[in-house]
């Protein structure tokens, strides 16, 4: 329902139109009178008004002083004037404002129903389009902030200028908000109350916010004082009706830090296993504690992934055991043996997880924090060989096509479509080889990773083609595409026609 505020010098005709004409049908309700000008700039400034309808002619002033000051700083606020048969001039006047329409006095309640009924269309239509530029900008944002979680990815700063990004500022911090047990079906759900949450406690100019994984929401805080932050995230995670950890990063001044900060708030997710019952982790609470950059290489975790999926604990051990005497041999601390075996505990434990979802192990919880307490390599290598051999069981059991991870790796295309999305991305999400994950995703689907996200991306273009009034290129961008031109061969050789026409066939409005 749309708010409207009558204003008229004569309390006769206010009275007569606020409580005689029934605007519950026509979709407004009356929000309040006013009998001059400055009567309805304060009603407007302390209540949201979508139109105005006013007398053109006043004691003291004229509706068209009243009119030109909403166009000056209420644009979206729509006008209707009431003007006398005389008056015509001033109602031209109005027009030129963009005054949507003007009524004659005496009023003819047929014509305001018409007129009011037109008007309503208008405003529906607006709100449609907002909605749809607000739903636009949230992807681009989106989308731009995922792309700079990836190793090496460039910041466009004119993007970033257009999203209201800022690339600099006093003091910016990353948060990794993980929602923790809860099924996939569930998460989306989830996801939106957890951004509600968020958007009660914290004011706007102060944070972004962005889906990254599928059980995590990511916010880039801007400006607050660290003890400020923490207070409103201890409240947020006490306002929510399901358990949450959150990673804090330290704090950086400029976007180009933004994926080392983005990785920092993930450790700490990962090191909050050793302090069990704590919500909210600090990367500067675990910096000194052990080592913070990932110890295990690209090549090393896929090497591990591949014998965990081939069974072969033996190959799995000696890897193990030839890696931790390597760092320890080429390490002054024992803190990147720490890190590696971690980093491996938590490998396997997800690989797991993955495969076994209905299992819990809770007892990482206490295996990560009993590991510090190893104090030298051989220590080390026997405690994490005890880990392989109570896992083994576990490994033995898995089959290629147990656990939920095509259902996992769909839903997560289904809400990334539109970033620079890859296998590899997706594997390493679910902490499954890759090759395996291509193989997996074929026999499941009955199609190939990069045929499964173009599917997605252009049906995706095609209800953008039909429902909204989006340009084409903007699609292009919000489906994943750079190439406007890339977009539309693509879109041909899916659907049969151009985008231009498939929406000239298929737009509801058409």
């Amino acid at each position: 329902m749309f708010n409207l505020i009558i204003v008229d010098d004569e309390d006769i005709i206010l009275n007569g139109l606020s409580k005689y004409v029934n605007w519950n049908i026509l979709n407004f309700q009356v929000v309040g009178t006013a009998h001059s000008m400055a009567e309805a700039l304060e009603i407007i400034e302390s209540n949201p008004v979508d139109v105005v309808l006013t007398d053109i002619r006043m004691e003291y002033e004229t509706g068209l002083d009243l009119i030109a000051q909403l166009a000056k700083d209420y644009p979206a606020i729509k006008t209707v004037i009431l003007s006398g048969y005389e008056e015509f001039e001033y109602a031209r006047r109005a027009l030129q404002y963009g005054t949507f329409d003007f009524l004659t006095k005496p009023v003819n309640f047929n014509t305001l129903h018409e007129t009011f009924r037109r008007l309503n269309e208008v405003l529906e239509e607006d709100m449609t389009k907002r909605q749809e530029d607000e739903e636009f900008i949230e992807l681009r944002k989106s989308t731009f902030l995922n792309n700079l979680t990836r190793k090496n990815a460039l910041i466009d700063p004119l993007l970033a200028k257009q999203l209201e990004i800022p690339l600099t500022s006093n003091m910016l911090q990353v948060a990794r908000i993980r929602i923790e047990h809860m099924d996939d079906e569930d998460m989306t759900k989830a996801k939106s109350i957890l951004r509600q949450t968020l958007s009660a406690i914290l004011i706007v100019p102060y944070y972004i916010s962005f889906n990254n994984t599928l059980n995590e929401v990511t916010l880039i805080i801007y400006d607050l004082p660290q003890e400020v932050g923490l207070v409103l995230l201890e409240s947020f995670t006490q306002d929510l009706p399901y358990l949450v950890t959150i990673g804090l990063s330290k704090s950086f001044t400029h976007l180009n830090a933004f994926h080392a900060a983005y990785f920092q708030a993930g450790k700490a997710l990962d090191y909050k296993v050793i302090k069990k019952n704590s919500l909210i982790i600090a990367f500067e609470e675990i910096e000194n504690i052990l080592y913070v950059e990932d110890v295990m290489s690209y090549e090393l975790r896929e090497k591990l992934l591949h014998y965990l999926l081939l069974k072969d604990i033996s190959a799995l051990t000696q890897l193990v055991i030839e890696e931790i005497r390597h760092i320890g041999e080429h390490s002054d601390t024992l803190n990147l043996v720490y890190s590696f075996c971690i980093e491996l505990y938590l490998l396997i434990h997800n690989f797991l997880k993955n495969h076994h979802s209905e299992m819990v192990h809770d007892e990482i919880h206490d295996l990560l924090r009993q590991l510090i307490f190893r104090e030298n390599i051989e220590d080390i290598i026997d405690y994490t060989l005890l880990y392989i051999e109570n896992q083994k069981q576990y490994i033995q059991d898995i089959s290629p096509c147990s656990g939920d991870s095509i259902k996992t790796a769909q839903n997560y295309i289904h809400e990334h479509y539109a970033e620079n999305l890859t296998l590899n991305t997706l594997a390493d999400l679910l902490f499954i080889h890759p090759i395996y994950l291509s193989k997996l995703f074929k026999e499941k689907t009955g199609q190939n990773f990069i045929d499964y996200l173009t599917h997605i991306r252009i049906e995706k273009a095609k209800y953008f083609l039909r429902e909204t009034h989006f340009k084409i290129y903007d699609i292009s961008e919000m489906v994943g595409y750079e190439s406007p031109k890339y977009f539309s061969k693509l879109f041909k050789e899916a659907v049969g026609t151009t985008p231009k026409l498939y929406r000239c066939n298929h737009q509801l409005d058409a």
